[in-house]
């Protein structure tokens, strides 16, 4: 009975320490508790305000370089050069509107096999003009037989091993092994085909390739119609340039050709591409800066493949001359 009397009037702590003999407070547990986790979650608060301000503020310019350096750069289409006129605006040199049909790579990098798959697939639809040389159909003979590894011989490896023998020897040897039986092998679907690809690999980091510059408006049609077959085709406007026959200046307004390799660095620099056409000689070459016009910069959509426009270019500017070109064609037939 002395027991549960003692039991109701208090708990016994006969024999506990002296902490486990104090009352226990939870509301001051609890706020002791909840002032720690505000204080880590200040901390870490105040953490993430200085790595926003560090990333955008302090290093914003290191980013914006890493975003520029990163990121796939954007597809330059070319906009229409300027003309030459006379003193009274006839036109003596002008454009010719052409329809392009040219290719720039999507999504993930195709390898060798599938890009020759793919031109393949164009050069059986659309017609291609090949013009390839001897070099060109050895070069495709190579391609299609495992780079000539049949036409190697035992007395080829053996050289080889015994180091008498590098691979730029043994390719030029391969290349003179080649005659015109084997080269005759190649069908007008190969040669095609081959023509397609060389023009598929010929593309600059950020400009795309023509394949055809002269393309009918039922094939730009077809390609619209069946795009999913053709990944990275597209079609797009281009310009040839076109002199009068009025007056015989030819020589003085230029040409246009390719860059140079000597002046390459130059052009680069200026923001051209490598496949771009320039003035060669002539006004056209003189005055290039103005004539050429500024480029019309797209984005391709990573879930539609389609072009999205940047920045809309300008077409360049128009070179007024001081002669009479109906003056000018009066002397030279009386000359």
């Amino acid at each position: 009975m002395n027991r549960v009397k003692q039991n109701k009037q208090g708990v016994d702590y006969t024999g506990s320490s002296d902490h486990l003999k104090k009352k226990l407070n939870l509301n001051k547990m609890i706020a002791n508790r909840l002032r720690i986790l505000i204080a880590i979650l200040v901390v870490l608060a105040g953490l993430l305000i200085y790595r926003l301000y560090t990333v955008q503020i302090v290093q914003a310019d290191h980013f914006a370089d890493l975003l520029e350096k990163y990121q796939t750069p954007p597809v330059m289409m070319s906009s229409m050069r300027g003309e030459f006129t006379d003193r009274n605006g006839e036109v003596l040199v002008s454009n010719k509107t052409l329809n392009s049909i040219t290719y720039f790579p999507v999504g993930k990098a195709l390898k060798s096999q599938e890009r020759w798959d793919l031109a393949y697939h164009y050069a059986e639809t659309f017609p291609v003009d090949h013009k390839l040389n001897k070099n060109d159909l050895i070069d495709l003979w190579l391609f299609l037989n495992d780079n000539g590894d049949g036409l190697i011989t035992d007395e080829d490896r053996a050289a080889i091993d015994r180091g008498e023998l590098n691979s730029k020897e043994l390719q030029s040897q391969l290349r003179d092994r080649i005659d015109e039986t084997m080269v005759a092998t190649l069908t007008e679907d190969d040669r095609e085909a081959f023509k397609v690809y060389v023009l598929m690999n010929s593309i600059s980091q950020s400009s795309a390739s023509i394949i055809d510059n002269q393309a009918t408006l039922e094939n730009i049609a077809y390609l619209a119609e069946h795009q999913d077959e053709f990944p990275g085709f597209s079609y797009q406007l281009s310009w040839k340039r076109e002199m009068s026959d009025k007056i015989g200046l030819g020589s003085i307004f230029g040409g246009m050709g390719d860059i140079s390799v000597e002046k390459q660095a130059y052009y680069l620099a200026q923001g051209y591409q490598r496949n771009d056409q320039v003035g060669t000689y002539g006004l056209e070459y003189q005055y290039e800066e103005l004539l050429s016009g500024e480029k019309s910069q797209y984005r391709r959509n990573g879930l539609s493949s389609e072009l999205e426009l940047i920045k809309e270019g300008n077409s360049g500017i128009d070179l007024r001359m001081a002669i009479d070109s109906t003056l000018q064609a009066e002397v030279e037939r009386i000359l």
